[in-house]
């Protein structure tokens, strides 16, 4: 089959594609069935797919990003531009007065499991418009950087240093990195993970710049439901399990919940008061889009396991609560056990729950 700028059509090919944006989330929509025909290592060349039409237009139903991008056929959503790819086409839906852009799909990412399309007209440079987060402070105890973090900062040095040639290629460090990158949902580390995967495609060694289609591919799906869960069930059990969280806990056992039900009332995008309210693949989904800072995220956290062990001592264990708050991670706290009532001033109704 012919070759489109480098990009041989329904197969993934290892180089930069400029001005090419990918669709990803295919298993979520209209064409899930169609994820073994598309993608399947074994899977012919199939003109089919490629040269179709579709149609890109803003998701304000994707409420986790107010940038998202919908790709629709004629008449049903088929996934959403990757998250990476934004910046190519969000601006000129929300600042250059389009409704949708026109896309052909020109290639299939077999490594990524996305589609590959390109607009049908040269689209204007427009920037993607900035929402900036409500100014937002908490001056309570903060935890340390923790020791998954930092491994993951340390792994991607080590990448880095591979790209620029002064060290050999790892196969270690690369899979060590992409299993530990994901810890991270800050910004901080969403951006060095897309600088990272720029100079890994444009390397000249074959397997960094497949490394560079891996860490895509990671990228991808950081911010799909399953992975959400999972994340915050297994870094919080990290967070709980380490010496230094607990201290911080013990330290500060006597600390009073409403200032920090208030910050995390207050916290930006809403993601503190959907942790209140228990959605947790929510909490960690909005995490994720907003790019918060890592200080933020750091102080967030501080307050989520601080509000979580007060919760904990105002309930003895031998209480069944019947109405409550949800609290996250399936607990639910008992208003007749508080000990201190005045920490049901301003609780939102919708975290009452009724009784059954």
């Amino acid at each position: 089959m012919p070759k489109v700028d480098g990009f041989r059509s329904a197969f993934t090919t290892f180089v930069p594609m400029k001005n090419k944006i990918h669709i990803v989330g295919l298993r979520y929509y209209s064409w899930c069935g169609h994820m073994d025909e598309l993608f399947a290592p074994d899977a012919p060349a199939n003109d089919k797919w490629i040269g179709q039409k579709l149609f890109l237009q803003r998701d304000h139903h994707f409420v986790e990003d107010p940038h998202a991008v919908m790709a629709w056929s004629k008449t049903a959503p088929v996934g959403h531009v990757a998250k990476v790819d934004l910046p190519l086409i969000a601006g000129v839906l929300e600042e250059g007065g389009r409704e949708l852009v026109v896309a052909t799909i020109v290639g299939l990412d077999t490594v990524r499991r996305a589609l590959v399309v390109e607009p049908v007209d040269e689209l204007p440079v427009v920037p993607c418009p900035v929402h900036e987060p409500v100014p937002w402070t908490w001056d309570g105890p903060v935890m340390p950087l923790p020791m998954m973090w930092a491994e993951a900062d340390h792994l991607g040095r080590m990448m880095n240093l591979m790209v620029q040639g002064d060290l050999p290629y790892d196969d270690e460090v690369v899979h060590r990195y992409m299993q530990s990158t994901v810890n991270d949902l800050s910004g901080d580390a969403y951006r060095n993970r897309k600088q990272l995967s720029q100079a890994l495609l444009q390397s000249r060694e074959p397997l960094l710049a497949e490394a560079g289609h891996e860490l895509l591919a990671v990228m991808d799906h950081m911010g799909g439901k399953e992975q959400m869960a999972e994340w915050y069930n297994h870094v919080m059990n990290v967070l709980l399990n380490s010496k230094e969280v607990q201290s911080m806990t013990l330290r500060y056992a006597e600390a009073d919940v409403q200032p920090m039900l208030t910050a995390l009332r207050s916290f930006p995008f809403e993601i503190g008061r959907e942790w209140l309210a228990g959605n947790i693949d929510l909490f960690a989904r909005r995490l994720y889009y907003a790019q918060m800072p890592r200080t933020d995220i750091l102080k967030l956290f501080s307050l989520v396991i601080l509000c979580q062990s007060a919760f904990r001592r105002m309930q003895p264990a031998s209480v069944q609560p019947a109405i409550g708050f949800n609290l996250g991670g399936g607990n639910q706290l008992h208003v007749s056990t508080l000990e201190n009532r005045g920490t049901l001033t301003n609780i939102e109704q919708a975290r009452i729950l009724p009784k059954y």
